[in-house]
């Protein structure tokens, strides 16, 4: 069996993959809130600039390792990319707006 097909055929795995997914997301939006307040940011452009930042600081150096290390196709680092961008934009742009 290959690895998508353990991964469908066993619930629990992928129950716990959702549940540390959702934990680290809120890990996550917990110190963008922490950096919200502690720089003051109050408008929406300071808050999609934070998110920018944090991902191309963080996840966008990760993303790229695994690319080269693993040989990932090109399509898929793009979605998985695109995706934590986009989260993270929105995070930081609903906290500084929000707070």
């Amino acid at each position: 069996m290959n690895d998508i097909e353990d991964i469908k055929s066993d619930g629990q795995t992928m129950r716990k993959a959702h549940l540390a997914s959702s934990a680290l997301s809120i890990v996550l939006v917990v110190a963008m809130a922490v950096m919200v307040r502690t720089f003051a940011m109050s408008g929406l452009f300071q808050g999609l600039l934070l998110g920018a930042c944090l991902y191309f600081r963080c996840n966008f150096i990760t993303l790229a390792k695994q690319y080269y290390w693993e040989s990932r196709p090109k399509p898929l680092v793009l979605i998985s990319g695109g995706y934590e961008f986009t989260s993270f934009l929105i995070a930081g742009g609903v906290l500084s707006v929000w707070t």
